[in-house]
């Protein structure tokens, strides 16, 4: 199985440079990967590079804590889709989520409709250790129910049954992302058995050359 076409190359490091971007583009074009998410500084750049070819181009919205004015984060958005996105992991608001307001479901409804409305593709990015096991399905539910095209989960040290456990709360149609920093190559293949489609890398180093 070629692994690399279920591969998103990650780089939301706050000293990120533009050679890193550079660096991604040529590399993730070389082995063919799925795509890179950059933050969202770095997209216009990552477009002039990818030059039309065959590369996904993703950014953050609202990274990391979604908690930013609704108003600011549907901005980032759309300034990143101005500059070649083709997809916004658009972080859920977790502060909301767990207060129990409307107001989650409001503002996911809004970025769904701004990146829908544009042809653009939308992910909710979750962060895992911020949502507690048992309200998993909730929030997944939120996320579907406001037309996401995928949900982006992040979540450190997540094993093949917790992301099997994801992949049974959404339905086919809806795709899943999970985030891994260095997987082996067995890692990413027991990840893609439970019927995850994009494994989120932050390095390289685990995929075969």
């Amino acid at each position: 199985m070629d692994l690399s076409q279920y591969i998103e190359w990650s780089n939301l490091s706050p000293d990120i440079t533009g050679k890193d971007v550079d660096h991604m583009v040529s590399e993730s074009l070389a082995q063919g990967l799925w795509g890179i998410l950059v933050p969202p500084f770095w997209v216009k750049r990552a477009f002039r590079e990818i030059a039309g070819r065959d590369l996904r181009l993703g950014a953050v919205a609202g990274y990391p804590y979604g908690f930013q004015m609704t108003e600011s984060k549907l901005l980032e958005a759309e300034l990143a889709i101005r500059d070649g996105a083709d997809y916004i992991d658009f972080a859920f608001h977790h502060s909301s989520f767990a207060a129990g307001m409307p107001w989650t479901k409001i503002e996911l409804a809004k970025a769904s409709h701004l990146l829908h409305s544009q042809g653009k593709l939308f992910h909710v990015q979750l962060e895992g250790h911020w949502v507690p096991t048992a309200q998993w399905p909730a929030a997944a539910k939120l996320a579907v129910d406001t037309g996401a095209d995928a949900i982006s989960f992040r979540m450190e040290g997540l094993r093949a049954d917790q992301a099997q456990q994801l992949r049974q709360l959404i339905s086919k149609n809806i795709g899943v992302k999970i985030s891994a920093s260095n997987p082996t190559e067995e890692e990413i293949e027991a990840f893609l058995a439970t019927g995850v489609e994009v494994i989120s890398v932050s390095s390289l180093g685990g995929l075969p050359h």
